[in-house]
């Protein structure tokens, strides 16, 4: 029997999930699902959870990921070794060209509404 871990991954992706920063990503994001098996907006979050639960460098995302459940967090038929460096690198070749302040924009303005939060509450509370 094989023991999963994933420290605060679940939580991490729960929340990228529950904002939809994937669906977004891949609206503005193109891509071709015939050629890729991770959209754009799966590699970003590969990426994001990796940098809030241990920061490994681009080239070794797939060894963070070994002993969780990525299908579980990404889909099914996903493994470790579909998050290699060169497909997460390719996702920000992509963003870059879609412009990444529009997505940021977007995301940000997503969140922000989804979560029911004032621009201006944000800034004079002292939250950033």
């Amino acid at each position: 029997m094989f023991v999963y871990t994933s420290g605060p991954a679940g939580f991490i992706t729960a929340l990228y999930d529950q904002l939809e920063f994937g669906r977004i990503i891949d609206e503005l994001v193109p891509w071709d699902p015939k050629q890729c098996i991770l959209s754009p907006g799966v590699r970003v979050k590969a990426m994001v959870t990796n940098i809030f639960c241990g920061r490994r460098p681009l080239y070794r995302v797939n060894e963070f990921y070994t002993g969780m459940d990525t299908e579980n967090i990404f889909g099914k038929g996903i493994t470790p070794d579909d998050l290699t460096g060169y497909n997460l690198a390719r996702a920000l070749d992509k963003l870059h060209l879609s412009g990444e302040g529009k997505v940021f924009s977007t995301l940000s303005l997503h969140a922000i509404c989804q979560e029911n939060v004032s621009p201006g509450e944000a800034v004079s509370s002292g939250r950033h």
